[in-house]
């Protein structure tokens, strides 16, 4: 919104990039965006992925993971960085042997 502003009030791309410490591009497409839709096009919008959306682990394996965290210190689950085994869900063989 300082963008517009400055720009309305004479300035020219370059110098309200200097003073906002952003590229030209990021001053002109701003500007673009004001023109075609004022002030909602310049309201930020939630970005990235949804809650769960792409997740590699399944609930049941999740939860299995946080219990083998809670039950266990890292180094009783043995050398392999694999806590869970993926191929066929989370069990006591895929924690490794715990001491």
């Amino acid at each position: 919104m300082r963008a517009v502003a400055v720009l309305g009030a004479g300035r020219d791309r370059r110098e309200v990039a200097e003073l906002l410490g952003v590229t030209v591009e990021s001053v002109t497409d701003w500007w673009a965006a004001w023109q075609t839709g004022g002030r909602e096009a310049l309201v930020s919008k939630t970005r990235g992925r949804r809650v769960g959306e792409h997740q590699v682990l399944d609930p049941d394996q999740q939860q299995c993971v946080r219990q083998a965290l809670i039950d266990h210190r890292p180094e009783d689950l043995g050398p392999s960085p694999a806590v869970v085994d993926t191929r066929s869900g989370c069990h006591a063989a895929s924690v490794g042997s715990v001491r």
